[in-house]
């Protein structure tokens, strides 16, 4: 890797770490106020209020359909929350992720 590519590359982490601090700290807050062990659905609604009070543009349980080789499959996707037009977050209340977690993440991405 050039120096240039690692400049670039350190510049790009930089600006996603901006973009994403207020989304990442929302979750945090609403984690340390009401713990580990409430169900996806109660921590939804925590980081629905926290987003609001944050004023952070976000669509809950957006559905949206991927594509392949350009088309639109028909079949749709739900992800909890799409916060600022870039941003999937997904609430999970389990101890770590797992393989099916990683998929699910996994087929959010373009």
């Amino acid at each position: 890797m050039t120096y240039i590519e690692t400049l670039n590359d350190a510049m790009l982490k930089t600006k996603l770490k901006k973009f994403v601090y207020d989304i990442v700290g929302c979750c945090q807050e609403v984690h340390r106020e009401k713990g580990p062990e409430l169900t996806e659905y109660v921590y939804q609604d925590c980081l629905k209020i926290a987003f609001d009070d944050a004023h952070i543009d976000y669509v809950k349980e957006y559905i949206f359909h991927p594509t392949f080789r350009g088309l639109k499959i028909e079949s749709p996707l739900r992800v909890d929350f799409f916060c600022k037009g870039k941003v999937f977050v997904e609430c999970k209340a389990i101890e770590k992720l797992t393989f099916h977690e990683r998929i699910q993440l996994t087929n959010y991405m373009p």
